[in-house]
């Protein structure tokens, strides 16, 4: 039988509590005070110091545990990246993972306070030693709270128009970060680019991208505004989803939502949802609708001859067919010219030698 840790909420997870049930949801002003409040306190390694410090001599954990405590199983691999990297204090060589293994590099410390046993040519530990926690305010509850409480700033728009097309992409290596934005026409010509090197927020967690890019991307739009490289009816187009998300609130609503900005969301891969087998043409691209159960909430463009889709969604003011129609026309290729362009442009400025 697992043993319940109870833990005391930290000041920093209480802070991140308080910033969030204080935040005044009105677009634009929002994404200010998202910058400035939310985005200093995620700090998924002091939350993760913070519980490992509660397991007890003689007792472990595992990485799904610890995920969940955070209040997110889709954290463990995230957690598990931490845990490796060296950079968590604590007691780490407490955590093993959920059918018991140990590690190899802590099998010796960690043999030295609970019983480890030879199963099948592996290191394990008796499940009576594992430990759950029980955490008031889950740091990454909080911020899905957040995520969900943002949906009524949503808006459905047809644009009378789509002037300018602003692809935004992020590039990371180790500690170098840096996210980008090209900005074309709508027949897909440059019209310039900037970039903005700096940290990001939380690691990649599914269905919470929003906390990992946005800490780069918020002031990298609001620095192309006021220099004038996009206006209010650019549409932003974001590596990530808009509406084909669990909440309905991917990256590209927070994002429009938070700036009262015109986005969309492609994405890569499916995050959910089932891609239906009839499809219309849309210039070179076969467009497939994508349900979940009777809701439209994305598409699937193919570049003719290609057998991989990219998904797109609508985000904040705009509408399905717009996204569709405009991402057909700058879709040379699988990828989307304004965002491939950014994402070459991010990778060059992550590269470069500070000044």
């Amino acid at each position: 039988m697992t043993h319940v840790v109870r833990v005391p909420c930290s000041d920093g997870i209480l802070a991140l509590e308080r910033s969030v049930n204080e935040l005044t949801m009105k677009e634009r002003d929002l994404a200010l005070d998202i910058i400035e409040h939310v985005f200093p306190l995620l700090d998924m390694k002091a939350w993760l110091e913070h519980l490992l410090e509660a397991v007890p001599v003689g007792r472990t954990t595992s990485f799904g545990a610890l995920a969940e405590a955070l209040g997110s199983i889709k954290a463990s691999r995230a957690v598990g990246e931490l845990l490796a990297s060296g950079r968590i204090g604590g007691p780490v060589h407490r955590v093993v993972y959920s059918d018991g293994t140990v590690h190899p590099n802590t099998v010796e410390e960690l043999s030295m306070e609970v019983n480890v046993k030879n199963v099948r040519g592996k290191a394990n530990v008796e499940a009576r030693s594992m430990v759950s926690f029980e955490l008031e305010h889950p740091p990454l509850e909080v911020l899905s709270k957040l995520q969900g409480s943002m949906f009524p700033l949503l808006r459905e728009e047809r644009p009378d128009r789509i002037g300018l097309v602003a692809g935004i992409d992020l590039s990371s290596k180790g500690d170098d970060h840096a996210a980008a934005m090209s900005v074309t026409d709508p027949e897909g010509r440059d019209l310039g680019g900037l970039c903005l090197r700096g940290q990001p927020g939380l690691p990649y967690i599914s269905g919470l991208l929003f906390y990992r890019e946005a800490p780069l991307i918020l002031p990298l739009i609001l620095k192309a505004a006021e220099s004038g490289l996009i206006d209010d009816n650019t549409l932003c187009v974001l590596d990530g989803n808009g509406i084909l998300h669990p909440l309905r609130m991917g990256l590209a609503c927070q994002v429009g939502a938070s700036l009262g900005s015109r986005t969309c969301g492609v994405a890569k891969r499916l995050l959910m949802g089932s891609v239906m087998s009839d499809h219309e043409t849309l210039g070179n691209c076969n467009v497939s609708a994508v349900m979940d159960g009777t809701e439209r909430i994305g598409s699937a463009l193919r570049v003719h001859g290609s057998s991989r889709a990219v998904y797109t969604s609508r985000g904040h003011r705009t509408d399905r067919e717009t996204v569709d129609r405009t991402i057909s026309m700058v879709m040379l290729t699988r990828i989307p010219e304004p965002i491939r362009s950014a994402h070459d442009l991010a990778n060059r400025c992550r590269s470069e030698t500070p000044s």
